[in-house]
């Protein structure tokens, strides 16, 4: 395999064709700090393994079936170019775009929405997490096609949403009242309002209201709506990208993102576009259950269990143990547990985890406090 580069917009020529169809644009360029030890900066979230295939790979075999692979577009750091390579093979390596450094999901999507606009100015982009876990492919793809066909004619943004199970305290919520419009059998809400990571009475009661979705972070829309919203909403972003001229060669890609990016200023598209343009979305439920990778506790749920709620990759020997999640980096790795509950505990050669399950999402404060102590 040739070493895997950035792309540049004078060799999409082949590559987008068939404007009726979507394009998929997936972010991979996160540092999955709350799967660490497991998840590091030489090897983030979106590339590791757990008894199968690396979640970027499965997110890409749920949509491989619903455009040709030219329509795939994987965005990630420019370090990790060549393992995203090595894991889509399937992909023209000309699809892989990459960042001179991370500054949210905002500076990814638009890098990806200018690539698109440069052959198709009314391309439709659906942009997904690289870490999605979808039980059955065959309705997400419906799901995302009708999506698709509604961006491709209203001057909206499309989201989609789940039902929420329980009152999750990690995820945004998207507020909605009564379905306004169908699309291919799907209903279709206008969105009121979005509630961004409630504490967890706020949860509980927009849980008890049934008129809120969970945010899946799959958005949908037509590439000049778009950026007509982003010139409003985010006009510093929308300029440095118009500053790119005609892109010339691939080896002048990088130095230009590089100037792009080091004026930008971290923001998520949510918080920067999605939520302050409310009034132009509307949003699709899910039909089926939402898996959203981000803790491990998450991982635990994915996992097989045992009659106890136990979750391993690992040799796990067990007395009186329940609920718990146990990872090893070497899977044939003894690790024994008696008497515990609701534990996590992540093995690599580098570091040991162990923590109550249920405080799942607070690995990040483990890697400030190495900060400091490294200092």
């Amino acid at each position: 395999m040739g070493e895997a580069t950035c792309a540049t917009a004078a060799e999409y020529g082949n590559v987008l064709a068939m404007p009726s169809q979507p394009y998929i644009v997936i972010m991979a360029g996160g540092r999955g700090e709350r799967l660490w030890p497991f998840s590091t900066r030489s090897h983030p979230k979106q590339f590791l393994q757990f008894n199968g295939p690396s979640f970027l790979q499965i997110t890409v075999a749920q949509i491989t079936e619903m455009v040709p692979a030219s329509h795939i577009f994987v965005v990630v750091n420019q370090e990790h170019a060549e393992l995203a390579a090595q894991q889509l093979p399937e992909l023209p390596v000309e699809n892989i775009l990459c960042e001179p450094a991370g500054r949210g999901t905002a500076a990814c999507l638009a890098f990806a929405a200018h690539i698109l606009e440069r052959e198709d100015p009314h391309a439709v982009m659906i942009a997904l997490a690289s870490d999605l876990v979808i039980p059955d492919k065959a309705p997400f793809q419906h799901l995302l096609q009708a999506g698709a066909d509604l961006a491709a004619r209203e001057e909206a943004f499309v989201l989609l949403g789940a039902t929420p199970t329980h009152p999750a305290t990690n995820l945004g919520y998207i507020g909605c009242a009564e379905p306004v419009d169908n699309a291919q059998g799907v209903p279709v809400y206008r969105v009121a309002r979005f509630v961004e990571k409630p504490d967890a009475a706020t949860a509980d009661a927009l849980l008890q209201t049934g008129q809120y979705f969970w945010n899946c972070g799959i958005f949908v829309w037509r590439v000049d709506h778009f950026w007509r919203e982003m010139a409003e909403h985010l006009p510093a972003y929308a300029a440095a990208f118009r500053s790119i001229p005609a892109w010339q060669h691939r080896r002048e890609l990088p130095s230009l993102l590089a100037e792009v990016y080091s004026g930008l200023t971290p923001v998520t598209i949510d918080y920067g576009l999605i939520e302050k343009s409310a009034q132009h979305c509307i949003a699709l439920a899910l039909p089926f259950t939402w898996h959203h990778v981000g803790d491990w506790e998450a991982i635990g749920v994915l996992l097989p269990q045992d009659a106890s709620g136990n979750a391993a990759q690992a040799r796990h020997v067990s007395i009186d143990t329940a609920g718990s999640i146990i990872i090893a980096e070497n899977a044939n790795k003894i690790i024994a547990t008696i008497g515990v509950e609701d534990l996590v505990i992540v093995d690599t050669p580098d570091a040991l985890l162990v923590m109550d399950k249920h405080r799942a999402q607070e690995t990040r404060r483990i890697l400030q406090e190495i900060q400091r102590m490294d200092g």
